[in-house]
């Protein structure tokens, strides 16, 4: 698997300018949680891997077609907020993949923390919101004041997450992102007909039909899992210098594509490659003291509430490192 994923690594890394905006957590930060706290290193933990990630596999919808917003915000409602009817439609080959995929919600999953409470550094909103915005501050003069506050968070709120991912792979586990692109390629091949028949029939009410539907979410979950592939490459890249221009370049597209849709012109001498570059470091230095501390409580959290909300199977072995 390692020498098949090296040897498609540079066709794959042509497609970074088709790269996806990540949401709270990171998606190092998700594999790193789901890992321990679902089964051992085995066919069924790969497959717990992409299903936490795979929750935002309707996050990108709009790059492709600014047209598809009302879509995107639906399928992104019923992922991160109404997750278990997928859990529920799963069959038992599924379920590791559907374990993963709810426990990354936003109700009251691993992303609860990031984004709306967290739950070691105080304050009354989302480890990522508080740590964007300290990060908007700095960012703003990086920037020559040319983004204004709401588009400085957005932009912070992405960086803090790819910052936490980076103090993943370095400090907590060096093989995180071989182990993301190995996920993504294993994925289950049933998993997009699974997403289609439970998230397809939200988009009724815009008069979609169920089949058009159903090709839309597939060739969603197609993109994303090929991004996943090309980010976990990225993050399984031993030189770390090589390591960060790719990222750089990963995420440089994101940024210019975002601030041309916000009418947002950059003076011309900002460079912004260094500008992620800078916010990169000073992400992982904002969170390099905690972060640690909230994931391991986000992993207690997201077990408890997985266990409340019914979302069990014999596979897991709960905290089992």
């Amino acid at each position: 698997m390692m020498r098949k994923l090296a040897g498609s690594a540079m066709g794959l890394l042509a497609l970074l300018f088709c790269a996806v905006p990540a949401y709270p957590w990171g998606w190092a930060a998700h594999t790193y949680i789901i890992d321990h706290i679902g089964t051992t290193k085995t066919e069924a933990n790969q497959q717990e891997v992409y299903g936490s990630m795979a929750t935002d596999v309707f996050n990108y919808l709009t790059l492709a077609d600014p047209a598809l917003e009302p879509v995107q915000n639906i399928l992104f409602y019923e992922a991160h907020y109404q997750p278990l009817p997928l859990w529920d439609n799963a069959t038992p080959a599924l379920k590791p993949l559907a374990y993963g995929f709810v426990s990354h919600n936003e109700a009251w999953g691993e992303d609860w923390t990031a984004h709306i409470q967290n739950l070691t550094i105080g304050g009354s909103e989302g480890y990522v919101i508080i740590k964007a915005r300290t990060l908007a501050n700095e960012l703003a003069t990086a920037l020559q004041g040319a983004v204004g506050t709401d588009d400085l968070l957005v932009v912070s709120h992405e960086l803090i997450e790819y910052g936490v991912d980076l103090l993943v792979r370095t400090e907590l586990d060096s093989g995180i992102g071989l182990q993301m692109a190995q996920a993504a390629q294993q994925r289950d091949p049933a998993f997009p007909d699974l997403l289609a028949a439970t998230f397809a029939p939200a988009l009724a009410p815009l008069g979609l039909p169920g089949d058009q539907a159903g090709t839309l979410i597939a060739g969603a979950e197609a993109q994303f899992r090929q991004s996943m592939v090309i980010y976990g490459l990225i993050l399984a890249t031993t030189d770390d210098t090589l390591m960060l221009d790719l990222l750089v370049q990963f995420l440089l597209p994101q940024a210019q594509a975002y601030f041309a849709a916000s009418g947002i012109t950059l003076p011309p001498e900002v460079a912004l490659d260094q500008v992620i570059r800078f916010g990169l470091a000073r992400s992982m230095q904002l969170c390099a003291d905690d972060y640690r501390k909230e994931l391991l409580r986000t992993r207690s959290h997201t077990v408890s509430q997985l266990a409340v909300n019914g979302v069990l199977y014999r596979g897991i072995l709960t905290a089992h490192r």
